[in-house]
């Protein structure tokens, strides 16, 4: 969905007006830069809310409404069930919060030429169906299923470390069609274990390790 979407994005013409709904500040600056976006944050340093293209959390909503921004053409949401969790909470919205911006998003949807509402998790619960059913007729909502995913996922579940390790190995070693490696990320349960793998086994291939320890670089 994400590279989807990012290439729906550069097939706009680029004066159209789009609005990225966020969960968290994090998410949004990791992906402005990517999208050719303006941080909320960035328009509200420098005084200037004319930017045709913004990245901003759900609970920063209110921003838009009391700077009078103009309404987009398009409003593209993101991790669509998270940000139905970010509407009802008390923490995420502060005081006041919760009616503000609901109602700013809602103005904004209903105002747009089209809304996008992207997650994997769409049909875990009615949520994200609740909250659309509550702006549009069911005449105006699509719903889209991705079912072809192009890469080949394989689960496997064992207790022996060391046919964990071997596979592990294994994956390092294949190579991709034209001699690229294959990318293997491995995820431990305590600093120590990983320390225990990374020095038996995998510093011929220098590896990148990080822990909570390390820095954001």
């Amino acid at each position: 969905k994400s590279r989807e979407s990012n290439r729906f994005l550069e097939s706009l013409p680029a004066d159209t007006r789009i609005l990225v709904v966020s969960t968290k500040i994090s998410l949004s600056i990791c992906q402005k830069n990517r999208y050719k976006f303006t941080h909320y944050q960035d328009i509200k340093s420098s005084k200037c809310w004319a930017a045709d293209r913004i990245f901003c959390q759900y609970e920063s909503l209110h921003y838009l409404l009391e700077h009078d921004v103009k309404p987009f053409d398009i409003i593209l949401m993101d991790e669509a069930r998270s940000l139905t969790t970010n509407m009802v909470s008390h923490v995420t919205n502060k005081e006041g919060g919760i009616q503000n911006n609901y109602k700013t998003l809602e103005m904004f949807m209903k105002r747009a030429y089209l809304n996008l509402i992207l997650c994997a998790d769409l049909e875990t619960d009615r949520a994200v169906p609740h909250h659309l059913q509550s702006i549009f007729q069911p005449h105006e909502i699509e719903v889209h299923r991705y079912t072809h995913q192009k890469m080949s996922r394989t689960l496997e579940i064992g207790i022996s470390e060391k046919k964990f390790l071997e596979t592990i190995d294994s994956c390092l070693l294949r190579k991709k069609p034209g001699g690229r490696k294959h990318k293997v990320a491995i995820l431990c349960r305590t600093k120590n274990s990983q320390a225990l793998v990374y020095n038996r086994h995998f510093t011929a291939y220098n590896p990148f390790c990080f822990t909570a320890d390390s820095d954001h670089e």
